[in-house]
């Protein structure tokens, strides 16, 4: 019998794999395509819990932004691409 994989699990607040390196990366060429300064490790651990679109919030937020609801979605969209 042949199996096929039909899901993709993305572990993106770090409970089974220590991540925030990648998410760090990820989420400073996001801030670095947009202009903005990166975040240290331990911020980047701090904002790590509560799904992509959080972490792209705080980190933006950080950094004097306040994106409305389509350009967190868009900047969410992009962390995701560059974190693949």
């Amino acid at each position: 019998m042949t199996r096929s994989i039909s899901h993709i699990v993305f572990d993106l607040d770090g409970t089974l794999i220590d991540s925030v390196h990648d998410l760090r990366a990820a989420g400073n060429l996001l801030l670095e395509e947009l202009g903005l300064a990166p975040i240290d490790l331990a911020t980047a651990r701090s904002f790590i819990g509560d799904g992509g679109q959080v972490f792209v919030r705080r980190s933006l937020e950080l950094r004097g932004q306040s994106p409305d609801a389509a350009a967190l979605s868009a900047a969410t969209e992009r962390f995701i691409a560059l974190y693949e």
